[in-house]
């Protein structure tokens, strides 16, 4: 029997902007099974963020056809039919219970220390976080009792993907989560990912990412977004039956 996709989207339609600023991405197909930590590639402005809101439910689609997300034992949540009955509860219960999401402007709250701030997804989901296992992976232990504020800007990236980490969810979105790294932080950050993917802490991951080389050097599928225009603006398809397997 095969395994229950963590995500599974099907002739969904994002859209942002209007007449020529218009931008569409399409989802034709895309699969995410349990255990798989994915990138998703493409050029700057091709849709990469776009693509992790809507899977985030951060962002409603245009249209979808199938918009499937299985990410707790209560059963496949149909994110698609939660749209379209503007169910926001749901979609928000969802969101909190299965899915940690890192921004490209990491999100920590100014007020908080480093420590609190990985603290808070969990507290708020009910759930235990093991702060201290999780500051000593990315070496920021030192930093615990600080605010953003005194953070370097890798500082408070490896801080936010903590954070993202901490209530243990479901399905993990990172949005260029080595951007703002030095190739040793870089590799660390991957490496975490993946080995907490692997351990079973997360079902899946998807990232947003320009570093293909990275991400395939640490064992991560490539899914590429292509990028087209037309006379109303642009537009860009993903589909992950043509993923690039890391060798």
């Amino acid at each position: 029997m095969s395994e229950e996709p963590v995500v599974y989207l099907e002739d969904v339609t994002i859209g942002v902007g209007a007449g020529v600023d218009r931008f569409e991405l399409s989802a034709t197909c895309f699969r995410l099974l349990p255990g798989e930590c994915v990138a998703v590639i493409g050029p700057s402005g091709s849709g990469k963020s776009l693509f992790l809101e809507a899977i985030g439910l951060l962002r409603q689609p245009v249209s979808a056809g199938r918009f499937d997300l299985a990410l707790s034992a209560d059963g496949v949540f149909d994110a698609a039919r939660a749209w379209r009955q503007a169910d926001t509860a749901a979609l928000a219960r969802c969101r909190l219970q299965g899915i940690g999401f890192l921004l490209q402007t990491g999100g920590l709250l100014k007020s908080l220390t480093v420590e609190a701030n990985i603290r808070l997804p969990a507290a708020i989901a009910g759930r235990p976080a093991d702060s201290l296992s999780l500051l000593d992976a990315l070496q920021l232990t030192a930093q615990r009792r600080l605010k953003p504020a005194a953070l370097s800007g890798g500082q408070r990236q490896r801080a936010a993907l903590l954070r993202a980490l901490s209530a243990a969810p479901g399905l993990l979105l990172a949005d260029e989560p080595t951007a703002a790294l030095d190739p040793g932080n870089a590799d660390r950050v991957m490496e975490l990912l993946v080995d907490t993917v692997r351990r079973g802490a997360l079902k899946a991951a998807i990232i947003a990412t320009h570093d293909a080389e990275r991400a395939r050097r640490f064992g991560m599928s490539l899914v590429e977004i292509v990028a087209g225009s037309t006379a109303a603006g642009g537009r860009a398809t993903v589909d992950s039956r043509a993923m690039l397997c890391a060798a």
